[in-house]
């Protein structure tokens, strides 16, 4: 089998020449932001077919991005952690983003703080777009769990696991501000894989539906019934609607309104 004229590579080079027969020469030079390193292979002076040589190219600007990119990391961590920190002093937490296993481990630790600092409210200002039900159903567990009361102030977009959440505060504790948008619908999936693993999720999937669907009911005042037919497809609500539907008891336009 033919060799391409002019390309090797690493395996087959060494392959073809054992180390003790060859000289090599390395080279490295820079150029337009690219170092290429070449490795000429000679044959001794009695003679023989010299190989081709290998040819190794590195973009110089892709290492300084990633070395760039990976020290920009820590910097916004520290600085997200930091407004976290300030947001803690004033008993404020942020429900921002989608809602992950991630995300609820950070707003569970910060509950779980002020609690043990004092017994005063805490208020939750929630803007997301959803997320993990799991991961949800555990932030609206540690709400309901701990002893301060809570308020929560939905704002910008509430949607699915994320209006779950906003529940987690008693009736006369759940608030909105004016331009804020709900979502309520039925949890959704992206499972693959044999028809029998599917159709065990399915039936997962339909009690979680039932779950959520019978605390909507409990926490609105809707029927059932209203509440399957509603969450059957993505349902939106503005702050009125939302205020006259049950899930929240006020609409607050500034701070001295949120007591």
């Amino acid at each position: 089998m033919g060799r391409m004229p002019g390309v090797c590579t690493w395996g087959a080079a060494m392959m073809a020449a054992p180390t003790s027969s060859y000289n090599h020469e390395e080279k490295v030079s820079e150029d337009r932001g690219r170092v290429e390193v070449s490795r000429g292979m000679k044959r001794r002076p009695f003679g023989g077919r010299p190989h081709s040589c290998m040819l190794l190219t590195v973009p110089v600007f892709w290492w300084r991005n990633q070395m760039k990119n990976n020290s920009e990391k820590p910097a916004e961590k520290n600085d997200y952690d930091g407004l976290q920190s300030k947001l803690l002093k004033t008993r404020t937490l942020l429900l921002s983003g989608d809602i992950d296993k991630e995300l609820a481990e950070k707003l569970i630790r910060g509950i779980l703080l002020l609690e043990d600092e004092e017994d005063t409210p805490i208020r939750v200002f929630i803007d997301s777009p959803g997320g993990d039900a799991d991961a949800g159903y555990a932030i609206f567990d540690m709400l309901r769990f701990v002893k301060p009361e809570i308020i929560t102030v939905g704002m910008g977009t509430v949607a699915s696991a994320a209006a779950l959440v906003h529940l987690a505060a008693g009736k006369e504790n759940r608030l909105s501000l004016p331009n804020a948008h709900f979502l309520l619908h039925q949890p959704l999936s992206g499972m693959r894989g044999v028809a029998t693993e599917i159709e065990i999720h399915a039936r997962e999937l339909e009690r979680l539906r039932n779950k959520i669907n019978v605390l909507i009911a409990q926490e609105t005042g809707q029927t059932l019934e209203k509440v399957a037919q509603d969450t059957d497809r993505d349902y939106w609500l503005n702050a009125e609607e939302a205020l006259e539907y049950g899930l929240i008891t006020r609409i607050i336009k500034s701070r001295s309104e949120l007591t």
